[in-house]
């Protein structure tokens, strides 16, 4: 694996419309997730029924975006355990719960394999998931994660704003993909106007403004970024979410149709760029993990806790213990608002597990989402593409 150099961030950045960069995200098609319909064409009195034991989870329209770029919508129907995608004439997929808010939805998928989806949705609503099928039911290819939330309709001004954006995923370099991810900061303005200002978390650049952009309603949901004002093809199609706290969370795509041979085959978010607050020390925070990793792009799902054994607040470090749910003597340090506002660092590690195995984690950075969900990425690709996603579990 290369290392993610100037170019290659560029590239990456391109997705995210700075212009003449050339190419761009293809035009939604015709069959790409009637989000708006589906709300209005809910059975009446079910769209207020919860999952049993998670009030969070609420009947309705969601939206899924994986890491490749992908988007899916379809209705949960927690009365009748029931999923109904919104793209597919197939059947209805069976809900099963786990344990509170983590749920597994079992159908057919557009290859017709048994497909199994198993979802985790936060106190604030939205949630992340992880699928995998029949032909390849392990961590191999075939496995996806990514978010899920609930279908909004929101307006352009709502977006008013400076966000740190994400994005991440593979870009097509040459003859081969290559796997990677870029951070940029993205002024949304009232009238729609956008820019994009690299910021150099990786480069150690100087912060350079791209010429206006626009923000436009996209018809089928969501927001079209585009280059200009009437531009036929959009350089990224982007979504608001806003929480139960009434805070906003972008997420996006530059491939929204899943097409394995487009340039740009990855997912974005973004978070306010304003300071994070440090936690309070002694907290324990419960969390579920999905991650996606290059060597062999492995999926896989699990849960944990992390307790807050000491806050600096000089400093702007908190030592966290990890695996605070079990006996542990493994800490790590989180350097918050490092190097920019709204972004956390973790230094690279070596340390020895339970079995006497000695592992290696490189240089990190963290994301934090106001829907309850932290991305996580390698700071280079030297050691591989890192990418996951915890969700803060609701209690």
């Amino acid at each position: 694996m290369k290392m993610l150099n100037a170019s290659t961030a560029s590239a990456l950045l391109c997705a995210l419309a700075l212009a003449g960069c050339g190419g761009g995200a293809p035009e939604p098609s015709p069959a790409d997730l009637p989000a708006l319909k589906s709300a209005a064409s809910s059975p009446p009195g079910r769209l207020a029924q919860h999952l049993a034991g998670c009030p969070a989870a609420a009947s309705g329209t969601y939206r899924s975006i994986a890491l490749d770029g992908r988007t899916h919508t379809g209705r949960f129907d927690f009365e009748a355990m029931m999923y109904w995608p919104d793209d597919s004439s197939a059947a209805g997929w069976t809900l099963s719960p786990i344990a509170p808010c983590e749920f597994t939805a079992v159908g057919r998928n557009e290859r017709g394999e048994v497909e199994t989806v198993t979802f985790a949705i936060g106190k604030h609503g939205a949630g992340i998931f992880r699928a995998t099928s029949s032909q390849q039911p392990d961590d191999w290819q075939s496995s996806a994660i990514g978010h899920v939330f609930p279908v909004q309709m929101h307006a352009v001004p709502e977006l008013k704003g400076v966000w740190n954006m994400l994005e991440s995923g593979a870009a097509t370099v040459g003859q081969s993909a290559a796997p990677g991810h870029s951070f940029s900061r993205v002024s949304l303005h009232e009238s729609g106007s956008a820019s994009v200002c690299e910021n150099g978390l990786f480069e150690e650049q100087a912060c350079k403004d791209a010429p206006t952009l626009a923000l436009v309603t996209n018809p089928r949901g969501g927001f079209d970024l585009k280059e200009a004002k009437g531009a036929s093809r959009a350089r990224a199609r982007l979504f608001a979410f806003r929480g139960f706290d009434g805070l906003l969370t972008l997420y996006g795509t530059m491939n929204p149709a899943g097409d394995e041979l487009a340039p740009r085959r990855t997912v974005l978010v973004g978070a306010p760029a304003r300071r994070l607050d440090l936690p309070p020390e002694s907290a324990v925070v419960r969390y579920w993990e999905v991650s996606n990793i290059a060597s062999g792009w492995t999926g896989f799902y699990n849960a944990g806790a992390v307790q807050m054994a000491r806050v600096d607040p000089v400093a702007g470090t908190v030592t966290r213990l990890l695996n605070a749910d079990s006996p542990s003597d493994q800490y790590d340090v989180l350097h918050y608002n490092r190097p920019i506002d709204g972004v956390r660092f973790r230094p690279a590690r070596t340390w020895t597990n339970h079995r006497g195995m000695t592992s290696y984690s490189p240089d990190m950075f963290y994301l934090p989402l106001a829907s309850g969900a932290v991305v996580v990425v390698n700071a280079n690709t030297v050691d591989g593409h890192h990418h996951s996603i915890a969700l803060f579990k609701p209690n």
